[in-house]
Protein backbone atom coordinates (compact mmCIF):
# COMPACT_ATOMS: atom_id res chain seq x y z
CA UNK A 1 0.00 0.00 0.00
CA UNK A 2 1.16 3.45 -0.87
CA UNK A 3 1.69 5.54 1.90
CA UNK A 4 -0.67 8.23 2.94
CA UNK A 5 0.20 11.50 1.71
CA UNK A 6 -0.83 14.63 3.72
CA UNK A 7 -3.27 17.06 1.35
CA UNK A 8 -2.69 20.15 3.38
CA UNK A 9 -1.08 21.15 6.27
CA UNK A 10 -4.07 22.78 8.44
CA UNK A 11 -7.07 20.20 7.52
CA UNK A 12 -4.38 17.53 8.13
CA UNK A 13 -3.58 18.94 11.42
CA UNK A 14 -7.84 19.16 12.03
CA UNK A 15 -8.17 15.93 11.35
CA UNK A 16 -5.33 14.63 13.21
CA UNK A 17 -6.70 15.95 16.30
CA UNK A 18 -9.88 14.85 15.56
CA UNK A 19 -8.70 11.55 15.32
CA UNK A 20 -6.29 11.79 19.06
CA UNK A 21 -9.94 12.79 20.05
CA UNK A 22 -11.07 10.08 18.70
CA UNK A 23 -8.55 7.77 20.29
CA UNK A 24 -8.90 8.92 23.71
CA UNK A 25 -12.65 8.22 23.39
CA UNK A 26 -13.52 12.25 23.73
CA UNK A 27 -15.45 11.87 20.20
CA UNK A 28 -17.18 8.90 18.73
CA UNK A 29 -16.48 10.05 14.73
CA UNK A 30 -14.72 12.32 13.22
CA UNK A 31 -16.45 15.51 11.44
CA UNK A 32 -16.23 14.60 7.75
CA UNK A 33 -15.83 18.50 7.39
CA UNK A 34 -12.41 18.07 8.26
CA UNK A 35 -12.12 15.78 5.00
CA UNK A 36 -14.51 18.99 3.58
CA UNK A 37 -11.40 21.40 4.08
CA UNK A 38 -8.81 18.83 2.65
CA UNK A 39 -10.30 18.31 -0.75
CA UNK A 40 -11.04 21.69 -1.14
CA UNK A 41 -7.66 22.76 -0.14
CA UNK A 42 -5.61 20.38 -2.27
CA UNK A 43 -8.09 20.95 -5.22
CA UNK A 44 -7.08 24.46 -5.20
CA UNK A 45 -3.69 23.80 -4.53
CA UNK A 46 -3.79 20.93 -7.24
CA UNK A 47 -2.11 18.62 -4.98
CA UNK A 48 -2.05 14.75 -6.66
CA UNK A 49 -3.37 12.61 -4.58
CA UNK A 50 -2.09 9.13 -3.48
CA UNK A 51 -3.92 5.96 -4.81
CA UNK A 52 -7.10 5.43 -2.64
CA UNK A 53 -6.79 1.69 -1.59
CA UNK A 54 -6.61 -0.97 -3.77
CA UNK A 55 -7.82 -1.25 -7.60
CA UNK A 56 -12.14 -1.54 -7.65
CA UNK A 57 -13.20 -4.91 -8.97
CA UNK A 58 -17.16 -4.81 -10.78
CA UNK A 59 -18.54 -7.45 -8.71
CA UNK A 60 -22.65 -8.46 -9.87
CA UNK A 61 -22.50 -5.26 -12.14
CA UNK A 62 -21.00 -2.75 -9.57
CA UNK A 63 -17.94 -1.03 -9.36
CA UNK A 64 -16.60 -2.17 -5.96
CA UNK A 65 -13.76 -0.20 -3.75
CA UNK A 66 -12.44 -2.07 -0.44
CA UNK A 67 -14.29 -5.00 -0.98
CA UNK A 68 -11.02 -6.90 0.06
CA UNK A 69 -9.55 -4.10 2.61
CA UNK A 70 -11.85 -1.25 3.21
CA UNK A 71 -11.07 2.15 2.93
CA UNK A 72 -9.34 4.25 5.66
CA UNK A 73 -10.66 7.91 6.23
CA UNK A 74 -7.48 8.79 3.86
CA UNK A 75 -8.02 6.78 1.57
CA UNK A 76 -11.68 7.60 1.12
CA UNK A 77 -10.82 11.30 0.29
CA UNK A 78 -8.27 10.24 -1.92
CA UNK A 79 -10.84 8.27 -4.10
CA UNK A 80 -13.20 11.40 -4.25
CA UNK A 81 -10.23 13.14 -5.64
CA UNK A 82 -9.38 10.87 -8.34
CA UNK A 83 -12.87 10.41 -9.34
CA UNK A 84 -13.72 13.43 -9.50
CA UNK A 85 -10.15 15.07 -11.15
CA UNK A 86 -10.99 11.77 -13.90
CA UNK A 87 -15.45 13.17 -14.13
CA UNK A 88 -13.88 17.28 -14.56
CA UNK A 89 -11.06 16.26 -17.13
CA UNK A 90 -13.58 14.43 -19.37
CA UNK A 91 -15.40 17.27 -19.34
CA UNK A 92 -18.99 14.78 -18.67
CA UNK A 93 -22.11 16.20 -18.79
CA UNK A 94 -24.70 14.26 -16.40
CA UNK A 95 -27.65 13.06 -18.46
CA UNK A 96 -30.73 14.99 -17.91
CA UNK A 97 -33.77 12.49 -16.22
CA UNK A 98 -31.12 10.19 -15.52
CA UNK A 99 -29.98 9.98 -11.89
CA UNK A 100 -26.89 8.17 -10.45
CA UNK A 101 -26.42 7.26 -6.69
CA UNK A 102 -22.82 6.35 -4.96
CA UNK A 103 -23.27 4.13 -1.75
CA UNK A 104 -20.74 3.86 0.81
CA UNK A 105 -20.85 1.15 3.65
CA UNK A 106 -18.97 0.28 6.78
CA UNK A 107 -16.94 -2.62 7.08
CA UNK A 108 -19.40 -4.49 9.63
CA UNK A 109 -23.00 -3.57 7.52
CA UNK A 110 -20.52 -5.07 4.28
CA UNK A 111 -20.05 -8.22 6.30
CA UNK A 112 -23.46 -8.74 7.60
CA UNK A 113 -25.30 -8.37 4.39
CA UNK A 114 -22.62 -11.14 3.10
CA UNK A 115 -24.67 -13.73 5.32
CA UNK A 116 -27.14 -13.33 3.10
CA UNK A 117 -26.27 -12.56 -0.28
CA UNK A 118 -23.71 -10.45 -2.07
CA UNK A 119 -24.23 -6.62 -1.01
CA UNK A 120 -23.89 -5.98 -4.94
CA UNK A 121 -26.68 -8.26 -4.97
CA UNK A 122 -29.12 -6.42 -2.34
CA UNK A 123 -27.92 -3.09 -4.04
CA UNK A 124 -28.36 -3.93 -7.58
CA UNK A 125 -32.02 -5.49 -6.96
CA UNK A 126 -33.32 -2.16 -4.93
CA UNK A 127 -31.55 -0.20 -7.79
CA UNK A 128 -33.35 -2.08 -10.74
CA UNK A 129 -36.48 -1.99 -8.33
CA UNK A 130 -36.57 2.53 -8.05
CA UNK A 131 -35.67 2.25 -11.74
CA UNK A 132 -38.83 0.97 -12.66
CA UNK A 133 -40.82 2.46 -10.46
CA UNK A 134 -39.04 6.17 -11.86
CA UNK A 135 -39.24 4.84 -15.53
CA UNK A 136 -43.11 4.26 -14.98
CA UNK A 137 -43.75 7.67 -14.32
CA UNK A 138 -43.51 8.63 -18.27
CA UNK A 139 -47.02 7.33 -18.33
CA UNK A 140 -48.61 9.93 -16.48
CA UNK A 141 -46.78 12.74 -19.43
CA UNK A 142 -46.97 10.15 -22.71
CA UNK A 143 -43.04 11.17 -22.62
CA UNK A 144 -39.92 9.36 -22.23
CA UNK A 145 -37.60 12.25 -20.91
CA UNK A 146 -37.58 10.51 -17.41
CA UNK A 147 -34.66 8.06 -18.17
CA UNK A 148 -33.98 6.19 -14.65
CA UNK A 149 -31.41 5.32 -11.91
CA UNK A 150 -28.21 4.07 -12.31
CA UNK A 151 -25.72 3.03 -9.70
CA UNK A 152 -21.99 4.34 -10.28
CA UNK A 153 -20.13 2.64 -7.43
CA UNK A 154 -19.98 0.72 -3.89
CA UNK A 155 -17.36 1.68 -1.43
CA UNK A 156 -16.38 -0.28 1.18
CA UNK A 157 -14.82 1.92 4.12
CA UNK A 158 -13.63 1.11 7.58
CA UNK A 159 -16.16 1.30 10.75
CA UNK A 160 -16.21 4.98 11.73
CA UNK A 161 -14.91 6.51 8.68
CA UNK A 162 -17.23 9.38 7.72
CA UNK A 163 -18.90 9.80 4.48
CA UNK A 164 -20.09 12.40 2.61
CA UNK A 165 -23.52 11.57 2.36
CA UNK A 166 -26.49 13.51 0.13
CA UNK A 167 -28.00 15.82 3.26
CA UNK A 168 -24.82 17.38 3.62
CA UNK A 169 -23.64 20.57 2.02
CA UNK A 170 -20.42 19.36 1.92
CA UNK A 171 -21.08 17.14 -0.82
CA UNK A 172 -21.29 20.03 -3.51
CA UNK A 173 -17.68 20.31 -2.14
CA UNK A 174 -16.36 16.68 -1.31
CA UNK A 175 -18.47 14.32 -2.63
CA UNK A 176 -18.79 12.43 -5.68
CA UNK A 177 -19.39 14.62 -9.08
CA UNK A 178 -20.61 12.04 -11.66
CA UNK A 179 -23.27 11.05 -8.79
CA UNK A 180 -26.72 12.76 -7.74
CA UNK A 181 -26.99 10.73 -4.45
CA UNK A 182 -24.67 9.53 -2.12
CA UNK A 183 -26.20 6.93 0.46
CA UNK A 184 -24.26 5.57 3.46
CA UNK A 185 -25.70 2.42 4.61
CA UNK A 186 -25.16 1.99 8.60
CA UNK A 187 -23.42 -0.26 10.22
CA UNK A 188 -26.88 -1.58 12.26
CA UNK A 189 -29.12 -1.79 9.05
CA UNK A 190 -30.92 -5.41 8.35
CA UNK A 191 -33.49 -4.77 5.42
CA UNK A 192 -35.65 -7.87 7.11
CA UNK A 193 -36.56 -6.07 10.11
CA UNK A 194 -37.77 -2.78 8.28
CA UNK A 195 -41.05 -2.07 9.18
CA UNK A 196 -41.60 -1.50 4.71
CA UNK A 197 -39.53 -4.52 3.83
CA UNK A 198 -41.54 -7.09 1.45
CA UNK A 199 -40.11 -10.03 1.93
CA UNK A 200 -42.06 -11.36 -1.09
CA UNK A 201 -39.53 -8.95 -3.36
CA UNK A 202 -36.85 -9.11 -0.97
CA UNK A 203 -37.35 -5.12 -0.97
CA UNK A 204 -37.20 -2.49 1.41
CA UNK A 205 -39.57 0.35 0.62
CA UNK A 206 -38.52 2.07 3.69
CA UNK A 207 -34.61 1.99 1.70
CA UNK A 208 -36.59 3.26 -1.74
CA UNK A 209 -38.22 6.21 0.24
CA UNK A 210 -35.28 7.47 1.96
CA UNK A 211 -32.90 6.96 -1.74
CA UNK A 212 -36.13 9.03 -3.08
CA UNK A 213 -34.91 11.92 -0.57
CA UNK A 214 -31.26 11.68 -0.70
CA UNK A 215 -31.65 10.63 -4.71
CA UNK A 216 -34.68 12.25 -6.42
CA UNK A 217 -34.91 15.14 -3.45
CA UNK A 218 -38.48 14.32 -3.59
CA UNK A 219 -40.49 15.48 -0.32
CA UNK A 220 -42.25 13.59 2.07
CA UNK A 221 -45.61 13.87 1.12
CA UNK A 222 -47.12 12.91 4.62
CA UNK A 223 -46.14 16.19 5.62
CA UNK A 224 -49.39 17.67 4.93
CA UNK A 225 -50.77 14.92 7.01
CA UNK A 226 -53.28 16.66 10.12
CA UNK A 227 -54.35 14.86 12.55
CA UNK A 228 -56.57 15.45 15.10
CA UNK A 229 -56.95 15.37 18.97
CA UNK A 230 -60.01 15.93 21.09
CA UNK A 231 -59.87 18.63 23.62
CA UNK A 232 -62.25 20.48 26.12
CA UNK A 233 -66.35 19.60 26.05
CA UNK A 234 -68.26 17.60 23.50
CA UNK A 235 -71.07 18.88 21.75
CA UNK A 236 -74.39 16.30 22.14
CA UNK A 237 -74.43 15.72 18.19
CA UNK A 238 -72.37 13.97 16.05
CA UNK A 239 -70.04 13.68 19.23
CA UNK A 240 -68.38 16.68 17.59
CA UNK A 241 -65.80 18.19 19.72
CA UNK A 242 -66.23 22.28 20.35
CA UNK A 243 -62.76 22.99 20.60
CA UNK A 244 -60.33 21.06 18.47
CA UNK A 245 -56.86 21.10 17.45
CA UNK A 246 -54.95 19.93 14.17
CA UNK A 247 -51.43 18.86 15.00
CA UNK A 248 -48.99 17.75 12.31
CA UNK A 249 -47.17 13.70 12.54
CA UNK A 250 -44.51 15.28 14.42
CA UNK A 251 -46.30 17.51 16.62
CA UNK A 252 -45.81 17.48 20.12
CA UNK A 253 -46.97 20.75 21.94
CA UNK A 254 -50.29 21.28 19.44
CA UNK A 255 -51.92 24.42 18.96
CA UNK A 256 -55.52 24.84 20.46
CA UNK A 257 -58.26 26.80 18.87
CA UNK A 258 -61.92 26.93 18.25
CA UNK A 259 -63.00 25.63 14.34
CA UNK A 260 -66.33 26.22 13.24
CA UNK A 261 -65.40 24.29 10.09
CA UNK A 262 -66.24 21.50 11.08
CA UNK A 263 -69.80 22.21 12.80
CA UNK A 264 -71.96 19.14 11.41
CA UNK A 265 -69.40 17.08 10.02
CA UNK A 266 -68.16 13.68 11.38
CA UNK A 267 -65.65 13.08 13.35
CA UNK A 268 -63.46 11.12 11.13
CA UNK A 269 -63.12 13.51 8.51
CA UNK A 270 -61.48 16.15 11.01
CA UNK A 271 -58.15 14.93 10.19
CA UNK A 272 -56.34 14.18 7.21
CA UNK A 273 -54.46 11.75 6.55
CA UNK A 274 -53.38 11.37 2.79
CA UNK A 275 -52.40 7.49 3.04
CA UNK A 276 -55.91 7.24 3.44
CA UNK A 277 -56.83 8.35 -0.19
CA UNK A 278 -57.85 5.74 -2.32
CA UNK A 279 -56.87 7.61 -5.76
CA UNK A 280 -53.56 8.71 -7.44
CA UNK A 281 -52.36 10.88 -4.27
CA UNK A 282 -53.10 8.09 -2.00
CA UNK A 283 -50.45 5.77 -1.06
CA UNK A 284 -47.06 6.42 -3.10
CA UNK A 285 -43.42 5.95 -2.84
CA UNK A 286 -42.77 9.46 -0.79
CA UNK A 287 -46.26 9.27 1.20
CA UNK A 288 -46.30 5.98 3.01
CA UNK A 289 -43.35 4.26 1.38
CA UNK A 290 -45.68 1.93 -0.46
CA UNK A 291 -44.55 0.12 -3.44
CA UNK A 292 -45.77 2.66 -6.25
CA UNK A 293 -44.24 5.43 -7.93
CA UNK A 294 -46.70 8.03 -7.99
CA UNK A 295 -48.48 11.17 -10.30
CA UNK A 296 -46.94 13.56 -8.05
CA UNK A 297 -43.19 12.24 -7.53
CA UNK A 298 -43.29 11.83 -11.56
CA UNK A 299 -44.03 15.14 -12.45
CA UNK A 300 -41.98 17.13 -9.75
CA UNK A 301 -39.37 14.77 -12.07
CA UNK A 302 -40.63 15.61 -15.34
CA UNK A 303 -40.38 19.13 -14.59
CA UNK A 304 -36.85 19.33 -13.38
CA UNK A 305 -36.12 17.61 -17.01
CA UNK A 306 -37.87 19.82 -19.13
CA UNK A 307 -36.32 22.80 -17.39
CA UNK A 308 -32.77 21.24 -17.18
CA UNK A 309 -31.92 21.06 -14.07
CA UNK A 310 -32.01 17.26 -13.17
CA UNK A 311 -28.51 17.85 -11.43
CA UNK A 312 -28.97 21.01 -10.19
CA UNK A 313 -27.92 20.62 -6.42
CA UNK A 314 -28.21 23.86 -4.99
CA UNK A 315 -32.30 24.08 -6.32
CA UNK A 316 -32.92 20.01 -5.69
CA UNK A 317 -31.93 20.50 -1.62
CA UNK A 318 -34.75 22.67 -1.06
CA UNK A 319 -37.31 20.32 -2.97
CA UNK A 320 -36.17 17.56 -0.43
CA UNK A 321 -37.78 19.12 3.04
CA UNK A 322 -41.63 19.63 4.04
CA UNK A 323 -42.49 22.33 1.29
CA UNK A 324 -44.29 22.34 -2.30
CA UNK A 325 -43.82 24.05 -4.78
CA UNK A 326 -45.87 27.78 -5.11
CA UNK A 327 -46.36 26.71 -8.66
CA UNK A 328 -50.69 26.65 -9.06
CA UNK A 329 -52.84 28.02 -11.85
CA UNK A 330 -53.44 31.61 -11.66
CA UNK A 331 -57.57 30.14 -12.02
CA UNK A 332 -58.73 27.05 -11.10
CA UNK A 333 -62.58 26.20 -12.01
CA UNK A 334 -64.07 23.54 -9.70
CA UNK A 335 -67.32 21.53 -10.23
CA UNK A 336 -68.92 19.33 -8.00
CA UNK A 337 -72.21 18.60 -10.29
CA UNK A 338 -75.48 20.10 -10.70
CA UNK A 339 -76.77 18.31 -7.69
CA UNK A 340 -75.00 20.76 -5.94
CA UNK A 341 -76.35 24.19 -8.13
CA UNK A 342 -77.41 26.93 -5.89
CA UNK A 343 -74.95 25.77 -2.64
CA UNK A 344 -72.98 28.11 -0.61
CA UNK A 345 -69.28 26.81 -0.46
CA UNK A 346 -66.74 27.90 2.01
CA UNK A 347 -62.99 26.70 1.30
CA UNK A 348 -60.80 26.59 4.75
CA UNK A 349 -57.05 26.10 5.33
CA UNK A 350 -54.62 25.20 7.57
CA UNK A 351 -51.74 27.52 8.97
CA UNK A 352 -49.52 27.40 12.17
CA UNK A 353 -46.24 25.91 12.15
CA UNK A 354 -44.49 22.47 10.88
CA UNK A 355 -44.81 21.07 14.44
CA UNK A 356 -48.46 21.81 14.73
CA UNK A 357 -51.50 22.60 12.51
CA UNK A 358 -54.42 24.40 12.74
CA UNK A 359 -57.64 25.34 10.40
CA UNK A 360 -57.87 29.08 10.23
CA UNK A 361 -61.54 29.85 11.57
CA UNK A 362 -62.76 32.44 9.01
CA UNK A 363 -62.86 30.84 5.35
CA UNK A 364 -60.53 31.71 2.70
CA UNK A 365 -62.68 31.92 0.26
CA UNK A 366 -66.78 31.94 0.02
CA UNK A 367 -69.45 31.45 -2.44
CA UNK A 368 -72.10 30.11 -4.33
CA UNK A 369 -71.96 27.25 -6.90
CA UNK A 370 -73.79 27.82 -10.65
CA UNK A 371 -76.00 26.22 -12.12
CA UNK A 372 -73.93 23.89 -13.14
CA UNK A 373 -72.11 23.23 -9.69
CA UNK A 374 -69.04 25.17 -10.30
CA UNK A 375 -67.18 28.40 -8.92
CA UNK A 376 -63.92 30.29 -9.92
CA UNK A 377 -61.58 29.52 -6.62
CA UNK A 378 -58.75 31.11 -8.35
CA UNK A 379 -55.62 30.79 -6.32
CA UNK A 380 -56.52 29.47 -2.96
CA UNK A 381 -52.26 29.60 -2.04
CA UNK A 382 -51.56 33.04 -3.10
CA UNK A 383 -49.72 34.97 -0.51
CA UNK A 384 -49.21 31.82 1.48
CA UNK A 385 -45.51 30.91 0.16
CA UNK A 386 -42.05 31.46 1.78
CA UNK A 387 -39.44 33.44 0.10
CA UNK A 388 -36.38 31.25 -1.48
CA UNK A 389 -34.26 33.64 -3.03
CA UNK A 390 -32.01 32.22 -5.84
CA UNK A 391 -34.52 29.50 -6.30
CA UNK A 392 -36.62 28.77 -9.16
CA UNK A 393 -39.61 29.13 -7.32
CA UNK A 394 -41.23 29.63 -3.67
CA UNK A 395 -42.70 27.39 -1.37
CA UNK A 396 -45.41 26.92 0.11
CA UNK A 397 -44.95 25.08 3.99
CA UNK A 398 -46.68 22.48 4.33
CA UNK A 399 -48.62 23.52 7.30
CA UNK A 400 -50.41 25.93 4.79
CA UNK A 401 -50.83 22.91 2.53
CA UNK A 402 -54.16 21.28 3.10
CA UNK A 403 -57.41 23.02 1.86
CA UNK A 404 -61.10 22.16 3.93
CA UNK A 405 -64.09 22.18 1.30
CA UNK A 406 -67.63 22.47 2.68
CA UNK A 407 -70.78 22.89 0.60
CA UNK A 408 -73.72 23.78 2.12
CA UNK A 409 -77.09 22.90 0.07
CA UNK A 410 -79.69 25.22 0.25
CA UNK A 411 -82.21 22.94 2.67
CA UNK A 412 -78.94 23.19 4.75
CA UNK A 413 -77.37 19.48 4.19
CA UNK A 414 -73.89 19.88 4.41
CA UNK A 415 -70.71 17.98 2.50
CA UNK A 416 -67.21 18.43 2.49
CA UNK A 417 -63.56 16.97 1.74
CA UNK A 418 -60.17 17.75 1.88
CA UNK A 419 -57.85 18.93 -0.97
CA UNK A 420 -54.33 19.94 -1.26
CA UNK A 421 -51.72 21.66 -2.73
CA UNK A 422 -50.34 18.53 -4.66
CA UNK A 423 -53.35 18.54 -6.81
CA UNK A 424 -53.08 21.85 -7.97
CA UNK A 425 -48.68 21.00 -8.48
CA UNK A 426 -49.82 18.62 -10.73
CA UNK A 427 -52.58 20.92 -13.14
CA UNK A 428 -49.48 23.30 -13.10
CA UNK A 429 -47.08 20.90 -14.65
CA UNK A 430 -49.17 19.26 -16.17
CA UNK A 431 -49.38 22.33 -18.12
CA UNK A 432 -52.39 24.37 -17.07
CA UNK A 433 -50.02 27.37 -15.69
CA UNK A 434 -53.11 30.19 -16.52
CA UNK A 435 -56.19 27.90 -15.72
CA UNK A 436 -57.53 24.21 -15.24
CA UNK A 437 -61.22 22.90 -14.41
CA UNK A 438 -61.10 20.52 -11.61
CA UNK A 439 -64.11 17.98 -11.11
CA UNK A 440 -63.97 16.18 -7.60
CA UNK A 441 -66.41 14.84 -5.69
CA UNK A 442 -68.05 15.53 -2.18
CA UNK A 443 -68.23 13.50 0.73
CA UNK A 444 -71.77 12.92 2.84
CA UNK A 445 -71.87 11.94 6.44
CA UNK A 446 -72.45 8.87 6.20
CA UNK A 447 -69.28 8.12 3.93
CA UNK A 448 -65.34 7.44 5.53
CA UNK A 449 -61.94 8.48 4.26
CA UNK A 450 -61.51 5.23 3.14
CA UNK A 451 -64.51 3.92 1.28
CA UNK A 452 -64.95 7.78 -0.31
CA UNK A 453 -63.85 8.14 -3.72
CA UNK A 454 -61.26 11.07 -3.82
CA UNK A 455 -60.28 10.60 -7.29
CA UNK A 456 -60.36 14.61 -8.77
CA UNK A 457 -60.26 14.86 -12.76
CA UNK A 458 -58.59 17.77 -14.94
CA UNK A 459 -59.83 19.45 -17.57
CA UNK A 460 -58.77 22.93 -19.60
CA UNK A 461 -61.57 25.18 -19.62
CA UNK A 462 -62.80 24.27 -23.23
CA UNK A 463 -63.39 20.71 -22.15
CA UNK A 464 -60.41 18.50 -22.98
CA UNK A 465 -59.49 15.94 -19.91
CA UNK A 466 -55.42 16.69 -19.19
CA UNK A 467 -54.96 13.60 -16.91
CA UNK A 468 -57.06 11.01 -16.19
CA UNK A 469 -54.58 8.38 -15.03
CA UNK A 470 -55.38 6.89 -12.03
Amino acid sequence: MPPERKIATGPQTLCQKQDEAKAKGAISRRNFLCGSFAIAAALALGIKPAEAGDPPKVINGIETWGYQRPLSQTELYQLLLNSNAVFEGRKEVLEEGQFYLSVFIPQKAYQSLLNNESPQSFLLRHVNRLDRMIKSGNRYTNDTLIKGLAIRRLVVIEDGVDAPVSHQRARRYAGFKDSDGLWEIDASYTPEKSSYYHADEKIDYGLLHEWGHRVLYLPDQYALDASISELGSQSPDNNIPEIMELSSKRSNQPIIQSVNAFTGVPHAWQEYITSKRNDRFGNTLMNSSYNKFGPYESLQLYRRVKGKWTHKFEWLTSEAMWDFPNEVPAKTIVTFGKDYAGSDLKIYRTDGFYDSKQLENAPIFSGKLDTGGSVNIYNPFENTYMYAPGLPTQFVPSYRGDLFIKVIKPDGTIYFRWFDIRELNAAFWLGQTDAVGITMNLAAVDETPESFHWNTEYFTLSGNPIFTEN
